[in-house]
Order: structure tokens, then sequence, then C-alpha cells
């Protein structure tokens, strides 16, 4: 439809007004028949053009029509020529219709002929296969295999009638790979001491689980530890969520966040191998922690626990000299003992303070400060146990 509207601005400028179109939408794909329905058939537009005669007007309009890759045809002159055109159009498409069908016919039962097994002899159980074995799906089979085969003499090297092949594999392995291949008689397995030898960098290989696996990605994303290096995923494992309930500490938006998660992963753990599910499960476990801590839930302060302030009653700490009066400013909670300490987070008296803003800024910045520091902190330790392995 915006091509259709699209044409139609370029005919009125190009004619200066002096044109009209006529346009009309249509769906090829029920004339097509069954066969192609489903293939990408996108809707067409038949358009009729009349304008003011001139060469120069015909010339621009034939440009136009190109540029939509549409095909142009001059209508006859008189209504009983359109007629004729029309009949021997329409026996034209008939034809190649039918063709079409005749066409898609044979090559199905070309398929079908060429997918059949055919046994030899009357064997029962060679004639029962016939009915369920598909020849393609034997093709692809074999074809797989070759190309697996070929993808790993690709990787050997071969010394006469022998091929040579280095690979490497977990300590822990071994004993099974041993066994597996011992089944032919032709392979022969032997450690090789690679610092003595050959001196080749060796691979990373991390051992993890659905819990630990996502993390394990995030740290690759930033770098690959090298063989023998401290791998900082465990700590990443508690850092990681940990940081992300300081951004996002609320316990409403993480228990939102929460209650999926734990749907996820006591229903849905075939639907993911990787482990995401666990990954969430720890963000927004934290989230709702240190929403807590925050004392904010969809970001209005509760009390769980009653304050240790009295919320009725406020109390005059200052006042101005001249008057006498108490200031606006002055104020204040008073607490309703020394030794009263709210069981965990902040107080609730703060969510109605006339300060809790600067109050809650100053937390949250003190906060992240002392976590940012202890954070840097634990990655020094961990380069300097890495220098102390290489001996750098």
């Amino acid at each position: 439809m915006a091509d259709i509207e699209r044409m139609r601005k370029l005919v009125f400028r190009a004619t200066k007004g002096k044109s009209f179109i006529f346009t009309k939408e249509f769906d090829p794909a029920p004339e097509l028949g069954e066969d192609l329905i489903n293939s990408k058939i996108t809707k067409k537009a038949v358009y009729i053009i009349t304008y003011w005669d001139g060469t120069h007007i015909r010339a621009r309009l034939e440009k136009i029509c190109d540029s939509f890759k549409g095909q142009r045809y001059d209508l006859p002159p008189s209504n009983g020529e359109i007629q004729q055109k029309i009949a021997r159009i329409t026996q034209d498409i008939s034809n190649a219709r039918n063709v079409l069908g005749q066409t898609m016919k044979i090559l199905r039962d070309q398929l079908i002929d060429f997918d059949s097994f055919k046994p030899q002899g009357q064997d029962m159980y060679a004639m029962t296969m016939h009915r369920r074995t598909s020849n393609i799906y034997l093709y692809k089979m074999f074809l797989a295999r070759e190309q697996a085969m070929y993808s790993v003499l690709n990787m050997l090297k071969q010394q006469r009638q022998i091929c040579i092949g280095y690979f490497w594999a977990p300590k822990e392995e071994q004993p099974k790979i041993i066994q597996r291949m011992g089944r032919f008689s032709a392979v022969r397995i032997v450690e090789v001491d690679n610092q003595k030898l050959y001196k080749i960098k060796e691979p990373t290989y991390f051992k993890t689980n659905q819990v630990t696996g996502p993390f394990q990605l995030l740290i690759d994303t930033y770098g690959i530890p090298t063989y023998k290096e401290a791998n900082p995923t465990l700590i990443t494992l508690v850092s990681f969520p940990f940081l992300f309930g300081v951004m996002f500490g609320d316990m409403g938006h993480g228990s939102v966040f929460l209650l999926p998660c734990i749907i996820a992963v006591l229903k849905f753990g075939d639907s993911d191998p990787n482990g995401f599910r666990y990954m969430f499960l720890m963000l927004s476990f934290m989230a709702t922690y240190v929403g807590f801590i925050y004392n904010e839930w969809f970001s209005y302060t509760t009390n769980f626990f009653g304050s240790c302030y009295e919320l009725n009653t406020m109390q005059c700490m200052t006042a101005a000299p001249a008057s006498g009066k108490c200031d606006e400013a002055g104020w204040k909670y008073t607490r309703k003992s020394g030794s009263c300490v709210y069981p965990m987070g902040q107080d609730p008296v703060w969510g109605i303070s006339s300060n809790k803003l600067a109050f809650q800024n100053a937390f949250k910045m003190k906060m992240s400060i002392v976590y940012a520091i202890l954070h840097m902190g634990i990655g020094l330790v961990i380069k300097a146990l890495n220098a102390i392995q290489r001996r750098n």
C-alpha cells in the first residue's frame, strides 16, 4: 500500500496532474494452487494509467513504472481487442498451470521412487524395512559420517600408512579415553610430556555446571584465563549478583523478578541447559535482599519491625534566637531508647524525614565506594597470586 501511494505522488508530479491512475490489490496465492500456497508470495497490485498524450510524458511514466519493478502493457484501442487479449492471456495461464502441475507430479513421483528402499529377494525383514526406511535419510547419514571422518583426518599428520594426531584432555578423563579407544586394535594412545618436547601453550579448561556456567561465560567475554591461572568465576558468583542488588535494590521489584525465576528453576530445567535461570535467580534474590537493607517496597518505606523513633511525636531541637520559636528544620523525631537498634536495614523513620533523599544518597554512595574498594582489592590479590605462580 505504501508503494502505491508513493507511485500516485510520483505520477501526479511527473504529469503535473494531467493523468488518472486506477489501482487494485489482489492476492495471487489462491490462484497458484495448493502446492504453492506456503511459498513466500507477496500481494500485488494492478494499475491503469491514463494521461494526456505526449511523448515526454510517456517516457517519464515508463521510468516511474520500471522503478517499481512492474511489467508494462499497452492497452489495445478497442474493447473487442481488449477482450481477445484477456482471453489469450487466460489461456496461456491455464496452459502454464497444466505444465506446472504435470511437472510437479513427475518430480514428486521421481522423489518417491528414489526415496524408497528396494530390498533384494523376498526376505520378510527386508520387506518390512522397505516400508520404513528412507533412502534419502540413508544418504544423509552416510554423508554426515564421511564429513565427520574427513574432518578428523584433516587434523592428523600422515606418515605412510600411519596417522598421527595430538589432542589435549583433562587428566581425570584419561582412563575413560583409553577405555573407549581400546575398542580399536589399530589405535595406540601415548601420553606426551609437552614441557620437555614441544612447549606448546596449554589450552584452558574449566569444569562447570549449570550454576557456574553462565558466570564463566561472563568472565570469558572479558578474557579467558590462561592455563593454571586463578579463575575469578567463584568470586564473581557472589560479587556480581550482590553488586546488581546494590544497583537494583527494592523488595517489590526484586520479588516480581524472583517469583518467575523460582518457577523457572523448579519447572523448566530441560528448556535451559545453560543454566541462566540460576543466574537470574541469584540476581533477583540479591535485589530483594538489598531491598530489605534499603527498606524499600516499590520505592515506599516499610515498617516491618517497628521504628526505634516516636513517629507520632516530634521534639524541637533548635529554636530561633530572636523569637524563641522552633525552626522548621529544628523539629526532630525522638528515639525510644538509646539501645534500640532496627533489626535489619534502615529505620523507617528516614522514609518520612525531611532529609530522606540526602541521607539515602549518602548512604548508598558510601556503601558503593566500600564495596568497590573491596572488589578491586580482591582483584589485586588474584593478580598477585597469578604473578607469583608465573614467577613474574
